[in-house]
């Protein structure tokens, strides 16, 4: 045993002493080798440079800083990396080339397909172009105390990630944190803190100032790199102290996306949506999407600077990243890369530094609409004057020491915002009592007013400002996406379309101030288009809001099939179909209390159905044929306790309208209804397949003479599935639905999700003047649901047959 032991000491010191070699030669990610097919859809990104085999310089854990032992493994949401104590105190960071995009994924989706397809994603990423990052931030005068691409050798010194890490190529960076002697390679600092900290201190006392101009070079540098991953967590922050003022400037950190190609259609359809990922070419592309991740940084740190001063930075930053610089950086990348490629990054970083005042005009003026200034936890005073010209001039003073000084323009900035966070602070003006630019107070104290200050909008406010600026709820400028248009109806075959979808945000309106909606789509088996807005206010009041609908359906069909409960079909399809054109207009103000929401609202619509073709709207024109407008008023309640508005399996909805149309137009006499439906849900969770027992109920009654395509009717997938839609018509209507919905199990196509059945039981019948029909339509059917990563995501497919036919239906979400 004592032999033993002996020898595994000697192999370990062996292993240990074995030399180690100056370099090796890797290919950093095989995996993103491509064919033309694979590269047209998922990109050529930066495949060729993942896929060419380079020199690495060996790290000799021996003697590198005096010694390394590595001491914790970490990484962020995609990153790999190893920390290091060094001998002589320092802490160094291995950040492995290789990502893994799917660590934060969970357990299901990680083993799913979708794995292979966010993998090789990862080729987008710039191989080693952090090194040539790092020599181009030296130029340009930012924190950085080097980098270098290395890989780790097979040393006892990984500690418990040697099998993980021994052989992985990557970055090898200090890790500036700390006081003292740890961040040497800051000349003159006393400290290095992260983000969270830094605003802690910031809202602290004014003795804490951020560099703005430092930070303004570091936010131009990252659109030349195009680095658009800046959020709070990659920057550190160096305190420097002057007398009482500790002055932060900032550290940039990760550059794992800079210089990253984002192309292919997959990234030109998720730009769409997520107008983050910008793609690094001679161009700059959109500054919007380029800086949205930093966007709440940049708004509390980039507030104090005017136009002169952001002019002064980018000619002092263009100026520094000379021809020379951007050769030098480029030179430092494995000469193995193409040649052909290097020469292009040269062409495209030259490009990106001329076209920079362009580009941070466009960001400074995305900043300078609404300015926010933050005030701290002691004696704040904000001095404001208005200037004959109309422009404010504003200084922030914490403690005595001034914050932020600027000079505000009207053609500029629409809106100030003073956060203060009491403590004795005031606000003093000077100059005429009224300003265009809107000032905010937002203090949980009433600060003292001098001079005659103009009408300022005051807020309670929070408490205290949150110490991390992205924690805040966004409440400031726009954002943009897509709205997709899918449908299927028999009417119209398949409609496929869509639209832009705007946001656009302000103060205390959550989750936005406005959402504007615009779709247009197209139609398999109608000729036309089809258009719609909707459009969705948010009042700083959380329980109001105003909608507003409006759209021209050119292209839609409705069957007319006379009125009464016992119409037969005894003609061909033809002749009940009927073109009809519809023009609308539904404003809606809605107030919610509590769980109930209460809705007032107007329509007014314009119709026009086709009365050339042979039908039986044509043979029996009812009122409302041919041109018809009407206006009128609606009023609504409606009481939601579902656990789940997709896949509900307790609680219930209950939807109480009631709608008068006046005799205006064409409409002849006043006519109105009232119209109820409920549904409720019950699960058993306990029992096999979890079932869920939905039921639904509706009724309506209407008055006065009804147009005949607004009269109470019974078909189609709001009541009786299986039927036509609207199959049966007249002066009142009742339905009732039952659903037995079971979860059966997971299953994965692409994606994770999980599967189940649904059985369906549907009854209907209307009330027509004059009849006296006891007939019930009822209907049955089952379906299948789907649901990918949660049930959010659900979507059924249905199978419903009535008396005359049989009807399928595919969409998203269940019936009710």
């Amino acid at each position: 045993m004592i032999r033993g032991v002996a020898l595994l000491a000697a192999l370990q010191s062996m292993a240990a002493a074995q030399p180690v070699p100056d370099s090796v030669v890797s290919v950093p990610g095989p995996q993103f080798r491509a064919g033309g097919i694979h590269r047209f859809f998922l990109g050529a990104t930066h495949r060729d440079l993942w896929t060419t085999p380079i020199r690495v310089p060996v790290l000799d854990l021996a003697v590198h800083g005096g010694g390394l032992r590595a001491t914790e493994r970490g990484g962020s949401k995609q990153s790999r990396s190893l920390r290091f104590r060094a001998g002589d105190g320092r802490v160094f960071v291995f950040r492995a080339l290789e990502k893994d995009p799917t660590q934060t994924w969970p357990p299901a989706l990680r083993a799913s397909p979708a794995r292979r397809f966010a993998e090789d994603q990862i080729s987008a990423i710039f191989p080693a172009g952090a090194v040539a990052v790092a020599e181009l931030e030296r130029a340009a005068g930012l924190v950085n105390p080097g980098v270098a691409l290395v890989s780790l050798p097979d040393d006892p010194r990984l500690g418990a990630w040697r099998e993980e890490f021994a052989g992985s190529i990557g970055v090898l960076e200090q890790r500036l944190r700390g006081s003292g002697d740890v961040i040497q390679d800051v000349p003159g600092a006393a400290e290095v803190v992260p983000s969270d900290v830094l605003f802690r201190r910031l809202g602290a006392s004014g003795a804490n100032r951020i560099d703005q101009a430092e930070y303004l070079a570091a936010r131009l540098f990252d659109l030349v790199v195009g680095d658009w991953d800046r959020h709070e967590g990659q920057w550190y922050w160096a305190g420097f102290v002057a007398g009482p003022v500790t002055t932060w400037v900032p550290i940039p950190r990760d550059r794992d996306w800079a210089l990253s190609r984002l192309d292919g259609p997959l990234y030109g359809l998720l730009r769409l949506y997520l107008p983050k990922y910008q793609s690094f070419g001679s161009g700059f592309g959109s500054i919007y999407g380029l800086t949205l991740s930093a966007e709440p940084l940049d708004r509390r740190l980039l507030t104090g600077l005017e136009r002169s001063g952001w002019d002064s930075v980018v000619a002092d930053l263009q100026v520094r990243l000379n021809d020379s610089a951007i050769a030098a950086a480029v030179r430092s990348l494995p000469k193995e890369f193409d040649s052909t490629l290097s020469a292009d990054l040269v062409e495209a970083l030259r490009s990106r530094r001329d076209r920079l005042p362009d580009a941070a005009d466009r960001f400074y003026r995305q900043l300078a609409g609404t300015v926010e200034w933050w005030g701290t936890e002691g004696a704040d005073l904000v001095e404001l004057t208005q200037t004959a010209d109309g422009s404010l001039e504003a200084t922030l003073r914490a403690g005595g020491i001034d914050r932020a000084r600027r000079r505000f323009l009207p053609s500029e900035t629409d809106e100030l915002r003073l956060y203060l966070r009491g403590g004795a602070d005031s606000i003093s003006w000077s100059g005429p009592s009224s300003t265009s630019i809107k000032i905010r107070v937002i203090d949980p104290e009433s600060p003292t007013l001098t001079g005659a200050p103009p009408a300022l909008v005051a807020d309670p406010g929070r408490p205290s400002p949150p110490p991390n600026a992205a924690v805040m709820p966004r409440d400031w400028g726009t954002l943009y996406g897509v709205a997709p248009w899918f449908e299927s109806r028999p009417e119209i075959g398949t409609l496929v379309g869509g639209g832009p979808v705007f946001y656009r945000y302000g103060f205390r309106k959550v989750p936005y101030a406005a959402r504007l909606a615009f779709r247009i789509g197209f139609a398999t088996g109608a000729p036309g288009l089809n258009a719609d807005f909707n459009g969705d206010f948010r009042f700083q009041r959380p329980d109001q809001r105003l909608q507003l609908r409006a759209g021209l359906m050119r292209i839609d069909a409705v069957r007319f099939f006379g009125f009464g409960n016992e119409g037969r079909l005894d003609r061909e399809r033809e002749y009940y179909e009927v073109r009809q054109q519809l023009y609308y207009l539904e404003p809606t103000f809605e107030r919610a209390l509590g769980r109930a929401t209460v809705s007032l609202g107007a329509m007014v619509r314009t119709s026009r159905t086709d009365l050339d073709d042979e039908s039986l709207l044509t043979d029996l024109r009812p009122y409302g044929s041919g041109d018809f407008t009407e206006a009128g008023l609606r009023a609504g309640l409606r009481l939601d306790t579902r656990d789940d508005p997709v896949y509900p399996t307790r609680g219930v909805r209950a939807d109480l309208t009631t709608t008068v149309v006046p005799g205006l137009f064409d409409v002849a006499r006043t006519f109105g209804g009232v119209q109820a439906t409920g549904a409720a849900f019950l699960g058993l969770p306990g029992l096999p397949a979890r079932p869920t027992l939905a039921l639904r109920a509706g009724a309506t009654r209407q008055w006065g003479t009804i147009p005949f395509f607004e009269a109470a009717s019974i078909g189609g997938r709001g009541s009786v599935r299986g039927l036509n839609s609207r199959r049966f018509l007249g002066h009142a209507a009742l339905f009732g639905s039952a659903e037995a919905r079971l979860a059966l199990g997971g299953f994965t196509l692409l994606l994770p999700g999980e599967w189940g059945l649904f059985g369906l039981g549907d009854v209907g019948r209307v009330y027509a003047s004059g009849e006296t029909s006891s007939r019930w339509h009822p209907a049955a059917g089952a379906g299948l649901w789907f649901a990918f990563l949660d049930r959010s995501s659900t979507m059924t497919v249905t199978w419903a047959t009535a008396e005359e036919r049989s009807r399928l239906y595919v969409q998203a979400g269940f019936h009710f």
